[in-house]
């Protein structure tokens, strides 16, 4: 799915940064098929990756318009074998799921809000239908709003989900 953001959004003209936290080499080739892209990798689970991504893409472009959280991970644990379930395993799931969603969109927002046209947007697995949908409103030079039914205006929608699935940013 990553992927296919990345194309689209190349195809858009926008350049793209590719990130991924272990497959260098399908992240360094997809980069290479876009036009002025580049891959940096790091796990957004890592603050200071995370930091770094976003801090390479300032160095790289001087300026960050869109933000894809794409970045997931899960464990397909049969109900029967619940203890292998242990806290190392959660802190994976919520280290990219959750903490890595908030770690790269705080690192991202001050040069966000520098864009009149700033958009986060996070996508969320197959198993999004399984959980309820929500709007989130993200207006340069604030923070987001809780989930509304609708966006404020001239602000960009963003659909949100508790479980993000992939291993993508842009």
């Amino acid at each position: 799915m990553g992927a296919a953001v990345a194309r689209r959004l190349a195809g858009d003209g926008i350049r793209v940064v590719v990130n991924s936290a272990r497959s260098a080499s399908a992240g360094k080739e997809l980069a290479a098929e876009l036009p002025d892209a580049v891959y940096v990798q790091g796990d957004v689970a890592d603050t200071a990756d995370a930091g770094r991504i976003v801090a390479e893409t300032i160095e790289t472009y001087g300026r960050l318009d869109i933000l894809v959280n794409n970045a997931g991970t899960t464990r397909f644990i049969p109900l029967e074998d619940l203890q292998a379930a242990d806290a190392a395993v959660w802190r994976e799931i919520f280290g990219v799921n959750v903490f890595g969603v908030w770690q790269l969109t705080t690192a991202a927002v001050p040069y966000l809000q520098q864009s009149p046209s700033a958009a986060i947007v996070n996508i969320s697995s197959v198993s999004a239908p399984l959980t309820r949908r929500c709007t989130v409103s993200v207006r340069p030079r604030t923070w987001p709003r809780p989930c509304t039914t609708s966006p404020a205006p001239r602000t960009p929608p963003v659909t949100c989900s508790p479980w993000m699935g992939g291993r993508h940013i842009v």
